[in-house]
């Protein structure tokens, strides 16, 4: 169990790189594909080669954000068409990825090329909700750190209550009591490791059914 959760932190630290990583691998594989079904005469062709360019567009975004954030003021107009643009993403890319992989699959026996561009935008979509979990658990973590700190001054004024006001007996114990065990409750409610399991679990999942969809699309071309 130690062993499975140290890969799920690990993965989680970086998800945000493996998203864009895939998504650029992802994107340079659909312009191949395309280009490759359209010169073959396939109407799915030109939805692939559409969908390329898309996909490199909603991937290249972070890029330009960048530069955007940089170079443009507030109070610019254009930075609220471009917040539009940057909206969408995360889960809402999921959405919109598994959109386009679904019509890939209308052919897989005739078009494997196009059914292996659909596998690659589905993982694509499976990694950004994982990111997604991730800035779940972030903010989390931060509205917890705010109620601590929250906490702490709220403590530190009852200390100073207590030196100035005399209080009856077992007072101060049930109160030490009680700090205990909000403490051992908000820890126990941000454990992290139970919360990878999931993430786990929803990986290997993943990575058998890519096994066996890259199994049946090689034994489909050993038999052509």
């Amino acid at each position: 169990m130690g062993y499975r959760n140290e890969r799920c932190v690990f993965l989680m630290d970086y998800i945000t790189f493996i998203c864009r990583f895939w998504g650029i691998v992802t994107a340079i594989c659909l312009w191949g594909i395309g280009a490759d079904v359209t010169f073959h005469k396939h109407a799915l062709g030109f939805y692939i080669l559409a969908c390329a360019v898309l996909l490199t567009f909603l991937e290249t975004t972070w890029v330009a954000d960048l530069f955007i954030n940089l170079c443009i003021r507030d109070e610019n107009p254009f930075l609220r068409c471009w917040a539009c643009v940057t909206w969408l993403d995360l889960w809402r890319k999921s959405v919109v990825y598994t959109t386009m992989a679904a019509l890939m699959f209308l052919h897989p026996h005739r078009l494997w090329l196009a059914a292996a561009g659909g596998g690659a935008l589905l993982v694509l979509a499976v990694l950004y909700l994982i990111c997604t979990y991730k800035v779940k658990l972030e903010t989390r973590d931060r509205l917890l750190g705010s109620k601590d700190t929250t906490y702490d001054r709220f403590e530190d004024i009852q200390d100073d209550l207590d030196d100035s006001i005399p209080e009856p007996e077992g007072r101060a114990d049930n109160v030490g009591a009680q700090e205990e065990i909000l403490e051992s409750e908000i820890y126990s409610s941000s454990d992290l490791q139970t919360e990878m399991l999931p993430v786990y679990i929803l990986l290997r999942s993943m990575g058998i059914f890519l096994i066996r969809f890259l199994k049946q699309i090689l034994m489909h071309c050993l038999m052509i």
